[in-house]
């Protein structure tokens, strides 16, 4: 009887250390900027096909993953097929460079409304993303620290992380809830 528990016991934590080792290489990847090989650690519901503006995206968000840190603070079995991964994650602050690109993109919007000759809407856009760029990757960014609490599940086999708005917050630095703050300002909410 013993030993079956032992077995048991194993088995159990052999899945949570898939489950963790899971998180940890989406991390990992996220730190060194390859976020194609992050992907394949997400439960995806659009099949995770790559198009050219995901990798535009891609190059602006390895600009502030590769300021991650990340620590494993805690993991839960929750059954065979599901375990919960506490993360520590410490991010740059994405609410204050969020807060300086809009100044920035509100100002430089009216001065081209404005100009004897305003930039095309492809001109627009490329200064845009210069903006954003520009404040993403300030030097003096601050960071914050946070904890996710990661939902890992199985599925044919394979530990996957089963991401939600929240954990993206989190891993972005706050960025999903500065844009929503941003856009409520702008909506009068």
């Amino acid at each position: 009887m013993l030993a079956l528990v032992m077995v048991l016991s194993f088995a159990g934590c052999g899945e949570v250390g898939k489950a963790e080792s899971t998180v940890k290489n989406f991390f990992d990847a996220c730190k060194e900027g390859n976020l194609e090989e992050a992907k394949g650690y997400i439960l995806l519901d659009d099949g995770g096909e790559t198009t050219d503006d995901d990798k535009e995206l891609y190059d602006m968000a390895a600009l502030m993953l590769e300021k991650l840190n990340y620590s494993i603070v805690s993991s839960e079995k929750i059954d065979a097929e599901n375990v919960v991964v506490t993360v520590s994650v410490t991010a740059p602050d994405m609410k204050v460079a969020v807060g300086e690109f809009f100044q920035d993109a509100l100002a430089f919007a009216f001065a081209n409304a404005f100009s004897d000759t305003p930039l095309s809407d492809e001109e627009t856009e490329a200064e845009m993303k210069n903006m954003f760029v520009k404040a993403v990757g300030k030097e003096d960014l601050g960071t914050v620290t946070n904890e996710a609490v990661v939902t890992v599940v199985k599925v044919d086999g394979t530990w996957l992380i089963d991401a939600d708005e929240a954990f993206a917050d989190v891993l972005t630095g706050g960025m999903v809830t500065a844009f929503e703050e941003v856009s409520n300002s702008f909506s009068g909410e």
